[in-house]
């Protein structure tokens, strides 16, 4: 499972790579929860150093809980630590893809590259961000420092919208900027997840445009997304 060989076969991209052990620890938690095995939560364990040493070596920003010594209790530990940080590593992951294919592009055709908006975009995104930040700063149980922090993303972003971007990861940032607030905020961050969501669908359009991509190509997330859903133990499903 873990061990020389996982590591020496891990891709060359950090991002792709931390992806791809939080996958693998990811459904060995699932495994753990449905067949209580002592073997599988030892590999658990095994996964969550190597995580550990990962993190460690590239400075992700990422803290490790403490663990109390029983099993059950630490499974769901392990597992509700995995969903926190899941936004961070699929931006990474959104980051390994999207530099993947940018070094592509920009060897085909270089010094020409940029993303390209049509005017319908241009206008449906400033009118869904101008639509957002009434929403953030009425949403209920938000606290007034994140308000601030989305409030400015959401500035950055209206500042930098032209025609033609070079780079469109600061659009892609809000999708976890959305997937935070829904887990802080639950059903009232609805009105900004629905938006958030619009604007993702527009800039995938746009990229898979720029990287000549069949224009029917669906958006998909990293695989961890489902896999915790897999893994919800029963107890918090009844």
């Amino acid at each position: 499972m873990f061990d020389e060989k996982f590591v020496r076969d891990l891709p060359e991209d950090p991002n792709l790579a931390g992806k791809e052990i939080c996958d693998k620890l990811e459904d060995l938690v699932v495994e753990s929860i449905r067949n209580s095995s002592q073997e599988k939560y030892e590999q658990v364990l095994i996964g969550m150093g190597l995580l550990q040493a990962f993190v460690e070596g590239f400075n992700f920003p990422i803290h490790f809980p403490k663990l109390d010594g029983e099993i059950a209790n630490n499974i769901r530990i392990i597992r509700n630590f995995l969903l926190e940080i899941r936004p961070l590593l699929e931006r990474a992951y959104i980051n390994g893809q999207s530099n993947k294919f940018k070094e592509i592009i920009q060897k085909k055709y270089p010094e020409e590259f940029f993303y390209k908006f049509t005017e319908g975009d241009l206008k449906r995104i400033q009118s869904l961000i101008d639509e957002l930040r009434t929403i953030i700063s009425e949403t209920k149980g938000l606290e007034d420092d994140h308000k601030s922090r989305l409030l400015g993303r959401l500035e950055s972003l209206q500042s930098e919208l032209h025609k033609s971007v070079s780079d469109l990861d600061k659009f892609w940032g809000l999708l976890i900027d959305a997937s935070i607030v829904l887990r802080k905020v639950g059903e009232n961050a609805k009105p900004i997840v629905d938006r958030v969501r619009e604007i993702v669908d527009i800039i995938w359009r746009v990229q898979i445009r720029a990287e000549e991509l069949p224009s029917n190509t669906p958006l998909e997330l990293p695989s961890i997304t489902e896999s915790s859903k897999e893994g919800k133990p029963r107890s918090e499903e009844e």
